[in-house]
C-alpha cells in the first residue's frame, strides 16, 4: 500500500508543475480584461509637395488690371477714344507716365478736338523770329495754314503736301529738292511741330523722364502740365526739341507749348497757345 501511495504521488506532480489548468486559464483571461493585441503601425503622410515657383507669365496673369476711370464735372462728355488714350492721366497714376502712352492720349484729344487756332511765337528756330498765327484742322485729317502779313509769309501743309510762299510765289516743300525746295520743307516741319497730332505725339514718344502736374496753374485756370526731355542732335539739319512742356484742358487738348533746342549748333525755342478747341466739345 505504501508503494502504491508514493506511486501516485510521483505522478501526479508533473500534472501540477506543468502549470494552471485550463479552467485557471480561463478565469485569470476573464480577470485581466480583453487582451490588446497589437495594432499594426499607422502609415505616416506623404511630406507636402513644394509649389512651383510662380512664373513671370502666371504672375502676369494673376496681376489685377488697372482700374478704368471715367468723367465727371468738367470732363463729362470727354469722347470715349480720349477716355481710353487717357486712362493714366483720368487714374492721376502716380508713376511716370509710359511716353508711348502719354503720345497717344495727345494725340487721340487733338483728333477729337476737330482744331483750333494758334499763336506761335519763334526765337531762333527754322521759322523766320516772330509772332505768327496758324489755324489747323485735326479731323477727318490734317491741314495747316500758318501766316504772318508782316514777314510776307505763308505756309500751308496737310495731305496734299506743303508749300511756302515768301511774296514771291508759291514754292514746294520737297526734302532733298532743290534749295529753295529743301528749305520750304524745312519750314512745313517746323510750322507742323505744334499743329498735327502726329508731330505733337512724336515729341512726346521720344521723350524721356516724363513728369505730370495735375494741379498746374496756366492764367488762372488749373490745367494738366506734361514735362520732360528729348535727345537731340544739336548738329542736326531739322529742329527737333530736347525740352516739351505742354499744358492740356479738361479734355486733354493742348492749350500752350514751349520748345527748347538746338539746330545746327543754334538755340532755338518756340511758345505756342491753342484756342478755339471746336470739335470736342
Amino acid at each position: 500500500m505504501r508503494l502504491c501511495a508514493v506511486l501516485a504521488a510521483v505522478l501526479l506532480l508533473p500534472l501540477a508543475a506543468c502549470g494552471p489548468t485550463a479552467e485557471q486559464l480561463s478565469e485569470r483571461q476573464a480577470a485581466a480584461g480583453p487582451s490588446s493585441a497589437p495594432t499594426a503601425p499607422r502609415p505616416r503622410p506623404a511630406p507636402p509637395v513644394p509649389a512651383a515657383p510662380a512664373t513671370a507669365a502666371s504672375t502676369a496673369a494673376s496681376a489685377p488690371e488697372p482700374m478704368k476711370v471715367g468723367v465727371s464735372g468738367s470732363q463729362a462728355g470727354m469722347p470715349q477714344a480720349v477716355q481710353d488714350a487717357c486712362q493714366f492721366l483720368l487714374r492721376r497714376d502716380p508713376a511716370a507716365p509710359p511716353p508711348d502712352e502719354a503720345a497717344s492720349c495727345v494725340r487721340a484729344a487733338m483728333t477729337a478736338g476737330g482744331g483750333a487756332v494758334q499763336t506761335l511765337e519763334t526765337a531762333s528756330s527754322w521759322l523766320p523770329q516772330g509772332t505768327h498765327t496758324v489755324e489747323f484742322t485735326t479731323s477727318p485729317e490734317f491741314s495747316m495754314t500758318l501766316e504772318n502779313p508782316d514777314l510776307k509769309l505763308a505756309v500751308t501743309a496737310g495731305a496734299g503736301g506743303g508749300s511756302v510762299d515768301t511774296g514771291g510765289g508759291r514754292i514746294a516743300a520737297v526734302p532733298g529738292g532743290t534749295p529753295e525746295e529743301a528749305y520750304a520743307a524745312v519750314l512745313v516741319s517746323a510750322a507742323e511741330l505744334t499743329a498735327n497730332p502726329e508731330r505733337v505725339g512724336a515729341l512726346l514718344a521720344g521723350s524721356v523722364s516724363l513728369e505730370v502736374d495735375h494741379t498746374a496753374v496756366l492764367n488762372g485756370a488749373v490745367r494738366t502740365k506734361i514735362s520732360g526731355l528729348r535727345p537731340g542732335d544739336a548738329d542736326a539739319d531739322d529742329m527737333m526739341p530736347t525740352g516739351v512742356t505742354l499744358w492740356l484742358d479738361d479734355y486733354y487738348r493742348p492749350v500752350r507749348y514751349e520748345l527748347t533746342g538746338r539746330a545746327r549748333g543754334i538755340t532755338s525755342s518756340i511758345t505756342a497757345v491753342n484756342s478755339g478747341w471746336g470739335a470736342g466739345r
